[in-house]
């Protein structure tokens, strides 16, 4: 006969309670502290903690009224509630430390701090208290001018809405890069990574816009030669999957990406989103020819990159397609030469336009070659 008066939950190894709480937010999991001495310091142990201080303001919130301390739970509860409020304090004001907060975390392997105030170096700090850290996301936070993210054991890392002076990011083991609409200095983008499996760079269309100091996918394909003294470093080498933005019918970018896939010595994923806020130029302007010395038609066939496209792409994605002539012919060579290809989306600006439906009657060089067009 089953005991009504057992706690079976707490009876559960520590590592199946610390799995549990790993999926609650960082107050629920500080509120777990009041069901009974078992679990007062089983939180310190979260192995994932995300920080959003839009959803932090008010952590003892119970359908939208504050918690009236009736019983010994509520005043328990409350109690729980202000040390979440201590913790998330000490991330918000600039004239305490925030690094206590996170000495004992040695088990955490994913932390998100979101909407966030952080003075210089803080970052660094709770990096080499989180030995164990293996994915970190930055989202939306100020207060810091420099960023320097060291840590052996990271693997993942997203930088999102960033407005900073300097990047400087020594992670050598790295293996995913997210970066998305960030204002930084170009040359101020210093990164030392060797194991970098997949890259993602993408800059917000309405901020490239009414912000040219934006730091675009083009920009960081321009100076990445400059992130190492030595040019026999090659940060791509090793990529598997790229995903970013670049306007294709523009000849400076699309010769960026010449430059980048002739350094993918294994990439077979290909993802490219073609902004639709940039005005191209005209596709058929005669110094365009002579910047190239030779026809726009032949561009991407002197590019170099047929070993990547002829024996690694298996997967590409267009977006924003217009039907234009470098896209277009970038599409082509993929259907034509790349006899690895799996798949090809095309996703076009508005409607299909007839340039891409007159892809699907092309000779593909892969019998495995799938066109989908949306």
């Amino acid at each position: 006969m089953l005991n009504e008066g057992l706690d079976f939950i707490s009876q559960l190894p520590d590592d199946i309670l610390n799995y549990i709480i790993s999926s609650l937010s960082i107050d629920e999991a500080i509120r777990t502290s009041i069901l009974s001495k078992r679990w007062i310091h089983l939180w310190k142990n979260l192995l994932h903690m995300e920080f959003d201080w839009t959803h932090m303001k008010n952590p003892i919130l119970y359908k939208n009224r504050v918690f009236n301390p009736k019983s010994a739970i509520e005043k328990h509860a409350m109690k729980y509630g202000e040390i979440v409020n201590t913790i998330l304090h000490q991330h918000i004001v600039s004239d305490l430390t925030i690094l206590s907060a996170f000495e004992s975390c040695h088990k955490l392997k994913i932390l998100k701090l979101k909407y966030m105030f952080m003075v210089d170096g803080i970052i660094n700090g709770i990096l080499e208290n989180c030995i164990g850290l293996e994915k970190f996301s930055l989202i939306v936070s100020y207060g810091f001018n420099s960023l320097k993210i060291e840590n052996k054991n990271l693997k993942y890392l997203e930088l999102l809405w960033l407005n900073v002076k300097e990047i400087d990011v020594n992670v050598e083991e790295l293996h995913v890069l997210v970066i998305n609409t960030l204002r930084c200095p170009p040359k101020n983008l210093r990164i030392n990574f060797q194991s970098l499996w997949n890259f993602s760079s993408a800059c917000n269309p309405i901020m490239t816009r009414w912000m040219p100091t934006m730091l675009k996918t083009c920009d960081i394909f321009e100076n990445y030669r400059s992130f190492f003294p030595s040019q026999s470093i090659n940060i791509f080498r090793n990529l598997l999957t790229l995903s970013i933005d670049l306007d294709l019918n523009n000849i400076r970018e699309a010769l960026l990406l010449s430059t980048v896939l002739t350094t993918c010595c294994n990439l077979n994923t290909l993802e490219i989103t073609i902004p639709v806020e940039i005005v191209l130029a005209s596709p058929t302007t005669p110094s365009d020819d002579c910047v190239l010395g030779s026809p726009k038609s032949m561009f991407w066939e002197t590019q170099g990159i047929q070993d990547v496209v002829n024996n690694k792409l298996k997967f590409v994605t267009m977006q924003g397609f217009t039907g234009k002539e470098l896209e277009l012919n970038f599409a082509k060579l993929l259907i034509t030469r790349a006899y690895m290809m799996k798949k090809l989306y095309v996703i076009c600006d508005s409607t299909i336009v007839e340039e891409a439906k007159d892809l699907l009657s092309l000779q593909r060089a892969s019998n495995n070659l799938s066109i989908l067009l949306e």
